[in-house]
């Protein structure tokens, strides 16, 4: 029943004996199908490991409709970071089908700690990793305007700068400037004209340079696409962060207001 710790992160690589005795320390508790076990915003001094079943996490958003984050199997564990701070919980918790949990309380889990010191320095080596590991990941990020402007190839490059000079103010006073000189040229000259009315050979001209002109700014609208789809999953995610903490003071100051 021990070896399940094995797969909690925070665990890992505690001595067999510390296992024993961390698994000691853990209740089981059964919980019935669709039973919430925990709730977004509220102080949090459990953890839990699903022993048999399954735990969806969610969190809720403003017109009351859950947002699944996870859902968790047997052999998988949720509500760790009650363990270090015993701070509000960032999402909610609920039972998908009758569910055993194996429960570790912060009280329990100091006095583990406390019972065996070399485990208490263990964890504070797996903390310091994973701080270094998130540090990393940050030092990683890039902007990524900055990534899709490194992956893009000549053809891209091309399409871009061609749709670019289609779209400004000069090319289409040229364009217009030219057809001008053209029909009027033509116009002029009479019966020595090389391109005479209806202008077939200005019509090909215009034509072909439609078609050419279509192809690159679809290419480049293509690009520019894959851009907003990015930047609208980035935008997702802050926002819903950001709604997250705003649904947190909201529960907070009502705890003030009706204590």
């Amino acid at each position: 029943m021990a070896q399940i710790l094995q797969n909690v992160p925070l665990f890992a690589g505690l001595a067999d004996a510390d296992y024993q005795h961390l698994r000691a320390a853990m209740v089981e508790r059964d919980v019935p199908a669709h039973q919430l076990i925990l709730s977004a915003g509220e102080l949090g001094d459990e953890f839990f490991v699903i022993q048999t079943g399954r735990v969806r996490i969610f969190v809720p958003d403003t017109a009351g409709q859950e947002i699944t984050v996870a859902m968790l199997q047997s052999g998988q564990f949720f509500g760790e970071l009650s363990l270090l701070d015993g701070g509000p919980r960032t999402a909610s918790a609920r039972t998908e089908i009758d569910t055993t949990l194996l429960v570790l309380g912060r009280n329990e889990f100091h006095q583990f700690l406390m019972a065996h010191p070399q485990a208490a320095v263990h964890l504070l080596t797996i903390l310091g990793q994973r701080q270094r590991e998130t540090l990393d990941r940050l030092r990683g990020i890039q902007n990524p305007n900055t990534i899709f402007e490194t992956r893009r190839t000549p053809m891209q490059r091309l399409s871009e700068r061609i749709a670019n000079i289609g779209a400004h103010e000069m090319f289409v006073l040229a364009n217009v400037v030219l057809f001008a000189f053209w029909m009027g040229l033509n116009v002029f000259l009479g019966e020595k004209a090389f391109d005479e009315p209806p202008f077939n050979n200005l019509n090909f001209v215009i034509a072909l340079e439609s078609i050419l002109l279509s192809m690159f700014v679809l290419n480049a609208q293509k690009r520019q696409g894959e851009q907003a789809t990015v930047k609208a999953d980035l935008d997702y995610q802050t926002n819903r962060l950001a709604h997250l903490e705003i649904l947190r003071l909201h529960e907070k100051i009502d705890k003030m207001v009706n204590p």
